[in-house]
């Protein structure tokens, strides 16, 4: 007899990345999963491979129970710690087979203190937040940064 690989019970239709993903900052990944099987329970991989490296990594794993021809919204993270392209890959528990994958800039993270206000700015992409002031922390705001 033939052996035959399982084939995963599940299917990843869309993989959205977070807005500007940098060092330091949790890189939040949000899949459709869709399972197209008779199992009702999907463990997925999240593995990431920064661009001349030769590895996957696994960053992050999630376990869902989703009915057979339903789907669902699974939000995986990580926190990467150095700053590059990287692909980053869903996969099953039982193979490195991508079933949905995308690639990601991570920018380099810079603490800014601007008179009384404090920002997170992403390198290479002239954008900050705003995290907090001296009075107290304040509300996460998108600004751009002159040239």
């Amino acid at each position: 007899s033939i052996l035959h690989e399982a084939q995963p019970s599940f299917k990843v239709t869309n993989m959205v990345v977070s807005e500007i993903p940098s060092t330091g900052s949790p890189l939040k990944v949000t899949l459709n999963v869709t399972n197209d099987g008779d199992t009702f329970e999907q463990v997925m991989r999240l593995l990431a491979k920064k661009e001349g490296d030769s590895n996957w990594t696994l960053v992050a794993k999630a376990t869902r129970k989703i009915d057979p021809g339903k789907s669902e919204d699974v939000v995986m993270s990580y926190t990467p710690t150095v700053a590059g392209n990287y692909t980053l890959r869903v996969a099953d528990d039982k193979s490195l087979d991508a079933l949905n994958e995308t690639t990601v800039t991570v920018y380099a993270t810079i603490n800014k203190t601007v008179g009384n206000l404090k920002f997170v700015c992403h390198s290479g992409t002239k954008k900050a937040r705003l995290v907090g002031h001296t009075y107290g922390s304040g509300d996460a705001i998108a600004v751009e940064i002159p040239a």
